[in-house]
């Protein structure tokens, strides 16, 4: 019966034995695989370093100086004495013109400019009076205004005494419109005023006076006198001198209808308002006098170029003719460019910075440049006062920058840039006009400085980013930075994090804002 019972205890001993082996086995996978959902990364441990800023960009090589002669007028060519390739001495006679036939265009040019001349002084004149006269004539339409103001409301006491079958409408006056002529239309006169369409009223009584002027237009009849616009003369409505007022008053004097009469009046002093309004205004002022300045500049030019080529295209400086497109006995061309001359001992090259770079670019600064045959130095001799180009996009430079390249944005179709000028030191052949360098710029050099590695850098449009490591929480968080100096491979950091925080190196977008995280190895 012992051995019996020991054997049955060996059984549950081994069967707790292998229990627990089954549970520690079981917790064992279950870490394993809890640790493993657990994002590994490499730490970077936030030091100082040296940064040497750049500016790097590729430009177009062209010759230092570039001078072209430019037809600015048809003309036919005497003699060229120079061909493609030629060397030429400051002073030296390119070309000469026969330039009698210019006469005849300076002529007709300057007969155009007198009659713009006195359109524009006819026009000041006019303008004057026409103020004086706008004057008047305001202060009579609101006299008239005002008295029609008071007939109006007499009309309506008359009409609440009577039936409404009885009652009689007041006709409505608008304000005729005005057209004023530009410059460029022929015109009979200066200063001659506009035409003026006057609208007249649409429901003036069909039983108006008989002595009203007689020569409205035949084919309206007098009862729809007002059914449409009317062409007048500025100065005459229904054959009356509206500068003579008297004479309408005594044509409308005897109206059954003292309203209808003011209204008519009141009709004809708008429409001479509205025509003294626009001769006293700036508009055909300002119209006649760019008309007079565009004459005057096309005079102006014609006369420069005669005198440029009755003395003959001369070489501005010592250099080498690298375009002709004139020829003996034809006549010059407005669309080419006659003779281009350069000088080839110099070389430019210029490039285009966004806005990110721009200001770190100062003149005389040091220049490196590479073509595909060696090294250069040079020099920044000039950078233009502005920006040429679309709108820039400040995400795409700042992703370049990241990057160590600059001047992403200026490379783009939309993207605007500011020229920057740089000179080659000791050039030779290898470096060709025409041809494309590229550049390096040293911008600044910062020492002992607190700096990241840019592949630890997160860049987004809200900002640069990197993640810290928090040692007790053993978690990562993405934290905002603000940057500084930078190089190919890093950036200065001017705050966000401080040296001996440990940060992430080459984080993945995929990084939640904060995670809990496993250490790979420092780096």
């Amino acid at each position: 019966m012992a051995t019996v019972k020991n054997k049955k205890k060996k059984k549950i001993i081994i069967a707790i034995i292998i229990v627990a082996i089954i549970a520690v086995a079981s917790a064992g996978i279950a870490y394993a695989a809890i640790r493993n959902s657990i994002p590994e990364v490499s730490l970077y441990s936030v030091g100082t370093s040296d940064i040497y800023e750049t500016v790097s960009a590729t430009g177009k090589v062209s010759s230092g100086a570039v001078k072209e002669y430019k037809v600015g007028a048809v003309a036919t060519v005497k003699e060229v004495n120079v061909k493609v390739g030629d060397e030429v001495k400051k002073g030296d006679l390119l070309a000469t013109f026969d330039t009698s036939g210019f006469d005849a265009q300076i002529a007709q040019l300057q007969n155009s400019y007198n009659q713009a001349k006195a359109g524009y002084n006819d026009s000041l004149t006019a303008q004057k009076e026409a103020k004086k006269n706008l004057a008047d004539v305001q202060k009579k339409v609101a006299e008239l205004e005002k008295e029609n103001e008071k007939l109006k409301k007499s009309a309506s006491t008359t009409k609440a005494s009577k039936s409404p079958s009885t009652t009689t409408a007041r006709p409505s006056t608008t304000r005729p419109s005005v057209t004023v002529p530009s410059a460029t239309q022929p015109s009979s006169a200066a200063g001659t005023a506009p035409s003026v369409s006057l609208t007249l009223p649409s429901n003036l009584p069909s039983n108006l006076p008989s002595n009203l002027p007689s020569n409205l237009p035949s084919d309206i009849p007098t009862s729809s006198i007002g059914s449409g616009n009317i062409q007048i003369d500025p100065d005459v409505i229904a054959g009356i001198d509206i500068n003579d007022m008297d004479a309408v008053m005594a044509a409308v004097s005897s109206s059954e209808s003292k309203l209808a009469a003011n209204e008519l009046m009141l009709a004809a002093y708008y429409a001479q308002e509205q025509m003294y309004s626009s001769l006293a205004s700036d508009t055909l002022i300002s119209s006649k006098k760019d008309l007079m300045n565009t004459t005057k500049s096309a005079l102006n030019s014609l006369q420069e170029a005669k005198q440029e080529m009755a003395a003959g295209w001369k070489a501005a400086f010592d250099g080498t003719i690298t375009e002709c497109n004139i020829f003996p006995d034809e006549q010059t061309s407005l669309l080419a460019n006659g003779i281009t001359l350069q000088n080839m001992n110099n070389k430019i090259i210029t490039i285009s910075l966004g806005e990110y770079d721009i200001h770190k670019v100062k003149v005389d600064m040091p220049v490196k440049v590479k073509t595909a045959y060696g090294e250069y130095t040079g020099k920044v001799i000039s950078k233009a006062p502005v920006a040429s180009g679309g709108s820039a996009s400040s995400l795409m430079d700042s992703v370049g920058s990241s990057m160590g390249i600059s001047g992403l944005s200026s490379l783009t179709q939309a993207g605007a840039g500011v020229e920057v000028q740089i000179t080659v030191d000791n050039p030779d052949e290898y470096i060709v006009i025409g041809f494309d360098a590229e550049v390096e710029i040293a911008v600044g050099e910062y020492h002992g400085i607190t700096t990241v590695p840019s592949q630890a850098m997160v860049l987004d449009k809200t900002g640069s980013y990197v993640f810290v490591y928090d040692e007790e929480e053993k978690t990562v968080t993405k934290t905002l930075i603000e940057t500084g100096a930078s190089s190919v491979s890093e950036y200065e950091i001017l705050s966000g994090v401080k040296v001996g925080d440990r940060i992430v190196l080459a984080p993945q977008s995929t990084f939640e804002d904060s995670f809990e995280a496993r250490v790979k190895e420092d780096a």
